[in-house]
């Protein structure tokens, strides 16, 4: 989940953090004289932030350039859903902000407005448009101009107005849609073409993928401006210096950690903010989620703020430089990951981060790059008829017309990764790393719940159900697996320039969806198996009346992208096998070893969803239905 939604799951400390930087970039923005961001509850019970401010100067007051301000110093970060014009914050008897006074206000002003409310349109439909979308944003002015997401908006509210349209209109309204048609404007013009039975906006496709995925130049001559100059040894890294994208991340926290305990590195972690020590105050609250977290690990952690979506990472050109010429390797293991959001919505932080990470590398002495991509390159081969076994080596492009048929998250790994491969054929040392579905840790099941896999089990859970969708085999990989066996395979020199699929080598050691939730009905959870239109029905009916865990992935479960018919989970049928001979070569050496998921390792799942609040118990779950 990204947007809005972000904040609310980094715990109490994070939230304070996040709360205590947005307060900070507003009172330093010189036009407010006092600032409080408080969190209240919207209309569909979810967590909204609300800030309250007062102007320095009421009548000059541009709350256009406050906006902007937000967004260039904290890109990423939540934005309040309401602004609130006061004359004064109240105050306690400490003489400190009264926020519980704030809270309970539960001011109805709109986005910097206190004043009535304005009619946003002559227009019927964008009148009724402008009314669902201040009911889904908890607002109370919405203007024809007005962005959606600016306002708000994130992946969850997007996909609740996607349906709500969808409901009012009886029209198919993608969600890519609202992606590019963000203002209100633009959204009505979408739904008049759906109601002449237009397509709604293209989006885009194979042609401009494959226009991205070109290295730039200016990298291409940096790789052949170093191509005489003498390189460290492949693992120089393990007793130098480090560049590790991600390490807030599921996967990322595990390679820090890995990297923290397995070498002597110094590790310079990429973070999203402007100031290191909340740098590494997320980095902290991230390995620590995880129960990884040892207070030794600050000594060798130096952070490095910036944001992997902008350019050069938010670094001014010395600073880059700088870093260029310190590292000794990078680890490239973060990504914007939401299977909502369309293509362009990934393609800054997804490919654009990418072409950045390579600059580094070819800048200077040239890097090994550790790039972790994903089998999802791959797109649903399998149901259109292609290879049923797919090699480390197979060319991508074999696999891009499946691609318009997906997520937007794998068109943009899939380009990062054929620029990856495109800076390999120039000279670049380079490593490719797929993994499959990311599970829990293999011993301890501590894992991520608000995953598609989490959030599939309890949503099924909740309405006593589970999708019939026949061969469609998980390939599941603990994160602890995953993390060790890059660190091993990035020792090892004949395996560069290689991909590695990262998956169980045997598909018996995979599991079938249908029987994974056979698996998890044998703990005692009451769930049917039901054809996927009636589940999705049943699903969609569950969104509609209260708050489900699949409501943030309607539009993945319900949008029809084949021949008007099938969704894109549907189209998951016929999963190929994914050899992984290159990643079997490389780990013998190791002691690793993937254990198949049964019983035993879903059990330790369940519990770590029970302990985290993610799970109702079994007899709770059977006396809800």
């Amino acid at each position: 989940m990204t947007g809005s939604s972000d904040c609310f799951i980094d715990g109490v400390d994070g939230l304070r953090a996040k709360l205590a930087e947005i307060e900070a970039v507003l009172l330093t923005s010189g036009m407010l004289a006092e600032a409080a961001v408080t969190v209240h509850e919207g209309a569909h019970g979810d967590p909204i932030l609300v800030a309250h401010v007062v102007p320095c100067a009421p009548a000059d007051f541009r709350p256009a350039a406050l906006l902007e301000r937000l967004h260039d110093k904290l890109p990423g970060y939540p934005i309040p859903s309401r602004f609130v014009l006061l004359d004064e914050l109240p105050l306690d008897l400490d003489g400190e902000i009264d926020r519980e006074a704030l809270v309970e206000g539960q001011p109805q002003s709109g986005v910097f407005s206190s004043a009535p409310i304005i009619a946003a349109t002559y227009d019927p439909l964008t009148a009724q448009l402008a009314a669902l979308w201040a009911d889904t944003l908890d607002v109370s002015v919405v203007l024809p101009d007005d962005d959606f997401f600016d306002l708000g908006g994130d992946s969850l509210r997007a996909a609740r107005l996607v349906l709500r349209i969808a409901d009012a209109y009886r029209v198919q309204f993608p969600v890519h849609a609202l992606y590019e048609a963000r203002t209100l404007r633009a959204c009505a013009m979408v739904v008049q073409r759906a109601q002449r039975g237009e397509e709604a906006l293209s989006g885009t496709g194979p042609e401009h993928w494959q226009a991205d995925a070109r290295l730039p130049a200016d990298i291409r001559a940096l790789i052949d401006g170093a191509a005489g100059r003498a390189r460290a040894s492949v693992d120089a890294w393990r007793t130098g210096e480090v560049f590790l994208t991600g390490a807030t991340g599921f996967l990322g926290s595990f390679l820090l950690r890995e990297l923290l305990t397995s070498t002597t590195a110094c590790v310079h972690c990429l973070v999203r903010t402007n100031n290191r020590q909340v740098g590494l105050l997320r980095l902290r609250q991230a390995l620590g989620k995880y129960g990884l977290w040892q207070d030794s690990f600050a000594q060798r952690i130096h952070v490095v703020p910036g944001d992997l979506g902008r350019p050069r990472f938010g670094l001014d050109a010395p600073a880059f430089e700088a870093l260029a010429y310190t590292v000794d390797a990078i680890f490239h293991a973060g990504d914007r990951f939401n299977l909502v959001e369309p293509y362009p919505s990934h393609r800054a932080t997804n490919v654009g981060g990418t072409a950045d990470v390579l600059r580094l590398a070819a800048t200077g002495v040239p890097k090994p790059v550790h790039h972790v991509s994903s089998i999802m390159v791959f797109g649903p081969s399998g149901f259109f008829g292609g290879p049923r076994r797919v090699h480390e080596g197979d060319d991508l492009d074999d696999f891009l017309q499946y691609l318009s048929f997906d997520l937007g998250y794998a068109a943009s790994k899939w380009v990062a990764e054929q620029m990856v491969w495109e800076a390999a054929r120039a000279g670049l040392p380079v490593t490719v790393y797929r993994p499959g579905f990311l599970a829990g840790h293999s011993r301890s099941g501590v894992g991520d719940p608000e995953g598609f896999i989490g959030r599939l089990v309890r949503g099924a859970i909740q309405i006593g159900a589970f999708p019939d969708l026949p061969r469609q085999r998980l390939e599941f990989v603990p994160v602890d697996y995953v993390g060790r066996a890059i660190l091993h395979i990035a020792g090892q020199a004949d395996h560069q320039n290689r991909a590695h699929h990262l998956v169980p080598p045997d598909p018996a050691l995979s599991i079938e969806l249908n029987d994974f939730f056979a698996l998890v009905a044998s703990f005692g959870y009451r769930l049917s198996r039901w054809p996927y239109h009636q589940w999705l029905e049943q699903t969609l009916q569950d969104c509609r009346e209260r708050d489900n865990p699949l409501c943030p992935l309607l539009p993945l479960l319900a949008e029809r992208v084949y021949k008007g018919e099938l969704t894109r989970l549907e189209l998951r049928e016929d999963t190929p096998a994914y050899d992984a001979a290159n990643a079997l070569a490389a780990l013998a050496s190791s002691d690793l070893e993937l254990p198949a998921i049964g019983r035993q390792r879903m059990a330790k799942y369940l519990r770590r969803w029970l302990a985290a609040d993610r799970l109702p118990p079994v007899h709770a779950a059977a006396a809800g239905h």
